[in-house]
Order: structure tokens, then sequence, then C-alpha cells
């Protein structure tokens, strides 16, 4: 309809906008600590800011759900709180390592010695003779076989010895050496039977070695012996070393110079 003097033709109002939908209403629920209402998923405190979830067993504190360890105090929580991982472990393991080492030392011992295990020791020296020392810490008897001397750094005579050998009575009485038994004493001297014997130094090159009385001290000399084992193949021996200095046996050297 047209406009009569100025007056607009009637036309409806326009409808009021539509109001957005209201938020779902949040469930609600009590704060664990201080009690005001929060939302139920939230996992602290607005108002008192601790966390949701059960307090530590000894200090009271709040402790995050599925947390182990109370941030307040340390402490562990159901069996981590009985076995304390910071001390108890690492002393239980070494408590434990401790007691295996101490049971396996016999044990390697007492496997290690099952044959014959033989040592020497020079003790020193007389005019005509060495003394020497021979102890068996094993659990079966050695034999000893042959007994030499040797200048270790003698030149050009690697291959050659001083032999040397017991008295008679030695010889039939102490070539076996029993275990387990007080050290035996062994006086070792020059062989009646040389010429029988390995190559021997002569007594031109001991003196010639020896010539410098004053540097006794500084020139090594080895005695060695041959020993067969109880676990040694038939018909084999191995050499027993104890390594001196000339000095030890300065009495005795004479007998091996011209």
């Amino acid at each position: 309809m047209a406009a009569v003097d100025g007056v607009s033709p009637d036309v409806p109002p326009a409808a009021p906008p539509e109001a957005p939908p209201a938020a779902p209403p949040t469930s609600q629920r009590p704060c664990d600590w201080c009690g005001k209402e929060m939302d139920a998923e939230a996992k602290f405190c607005l108002n008192c800011k601790y966390a949701q979830g059960r307090q530590c067993a000894i200090c009271k504190a709040p402790m995050w759900q599925g947390a182990v360890r109370c941030n307040a105090c340390g402490t562990y929580r159901k069996w981590r709180r009985i076995v304390n991982f910071s001390t108890a472990v690492p002393t239980l393991l070494l408590a434990v390592l401790g007691a295996v080492w101490t049971a396996v030392i016999p044990l390697l011992a007492y496997y290690n010695e099952r044959n014959s295990h033989t040592s020497i020791k020079v003790t020193g020296s007389d005019e005509n003779q060495i003394y020497v020392k021979v102890w068996n810490t094993g659990r079966k008897p050695s034999a000893l076989i042959r007994y030499r001397l040797k200048f270790d750094r003698m030149t050009g005579s690697a291959e050659k010895e001083a032999t040397l050998e017991p008295n008679d009575e030695q010889q039939r009485t102490q070539s076996v050496i029993e275990p387990k038994e007080k050290p035996v004493t062994l006086a070792l001297s020059v062989p009646r039977l040389k010429d029988l014997l390995k190559t021997q130094y002569t007594p031109e090159e001991v003196a010639a070695h020896l010539a410098n009385r004053g540097s006794w001290s500084t020139i090594p000399v080895t005695l060695e012996i041959e020993v067969r084992e109880s676990d040694d193949d038939p018909g084999t021996s191995q050499p027993i070393r104890d390594p001196i200095v000339a000095e030890q046996i300065a009495r005795f050297l004479p007998r091996l110079m011209p």
C-alpha cells in the first residue's frame, strides 16, 4: 500500500534476535583440600592451588593423581615407600655382591690349588753352596728336576748356564716337594760331572762379566729350578725362577771363576 500523508504503510516488526544456546551445565565437585566448588575434571583447585588427588602418607601434602613420589618430602607411595631406592637398593646390592665375592674367593683358591704349586726363594750362600727354600702350596706333590744359574746380561751366552746340583742326601730325599709342608732348604753347588751337562759358562766368561766387584749389587742373576708339577704332561717340566742380584750370592760366585 502506498504511503498516505507521509505515514508509512503498516510493516510487521522484525523478529528479535535469537539468544545464543546456553552452555551445558558443568559438573561440579568440592576441592579435596579447601572445599570450594570446582570443575569435576580439574586437576588442581583455582582457589587453593592444590593438586587434586591423594595426600602423602607421611607429610599429608597433596600428591598428583598417579604420582609415585611426594614432591614435598620425597617419600614414595605404596611398596616403594618401604623400599627406598636411593639408599636401600644400592646397599642391598653391595651386601649381596660382598657376600658372593667372599664365597667365591675361597672357591677359586681351592680350585687353583687342586694341583701342585711350587715356589722358590734364594736365601743366601757360602763358599761352596747357594741356599734355596722350596715350598708347595698346592694339594699334590711336585718333583724337582734340574737346577741352574743364569747371568741375564752376559753377552753372547743366551744358551749357556751354570748348572747346579744338591748334595747326594738331598738328591735322594728332597727331590719331591710334598704339599702344604714347611719350606725345604736346598744347598746347591757346582756339579762334579760337568762334561755330561748342558753348555756351561766358562770361568773366564764369568770372571769378565763380574770383573767390576763394586757393581755386583746391580748385576741381575736368575736361579732356575725345573719343576714337574702334578698337572704337567708326562716327561715335561717348567722353570720356576727367582731373580736376584750377584751380591746376594757373592760368597759362592768365586767357585765359578778361574
